[in-house]
């Protein structure tokens, strides 16, 4: 009996924790998006890179019929963002000719991450690369 009570004090949270973990999240509604210009670190030349990501990326997501696309030529402040259902922050890195792109999708209002990503590639395979991380947002956000 005593082995019974302690085999059902350890599988009962583990099979808690796993429904939490599989528990499906509440989907957000996300109509129109916003891309600021990406945050840029790095010893390379990227700038050239950097400035091709937000309008590869609005391409991508214009495929979604529903989807309203805005390209800033800025950064732009919480209030601005707060007109949007979501922003799409990108951080290009560049390290010894590999190009690293961070992909994160944000609910303004809520502050909360829709979705997140990370595509690395050679800095001369950098353009196929954006296609696919646009790809990954637009299935994200379907």
């Amino acid at each position: 009996m005593k082995a019974w009570i302690a085999a059902a004090l350890m599988i009962v949270p583990l099979l808690i924790a796993a429904a939490i973990a599989y528990w499906p999240a509440k989907r957000v509604a996300v109509v129109s998006v916003i891309i600021p210009p990406p945050d840029v670190h790095g010893g390379g030349n990227i700038s050239e890179l950097a400035n091709e990501v937000p309008a590869v990326l609005a391409e991508q997501l214009h495929e979604a019929p529903r989807l309203k696309v805005q390209i800033s030529e800025r950064n732009i402040d919480a209030n601005e963002a707060a007109a949007f259902d979501a922003v799409i922050l990108t951080t290009l890195t560049e390290d010894a000719g590999i190009v690293q792109l961070n992909v994160q999708v944000i609910s303004p209002r809520t502050r909360e991450e829709i979705w997140t990503n990370t595509y690395q590639s050679p800095q001369h395979q950098f353009r196929d690369m954006l296609p696919v991380a646009g790809a990954g947002i637009r299935k994200a956000l379907n």
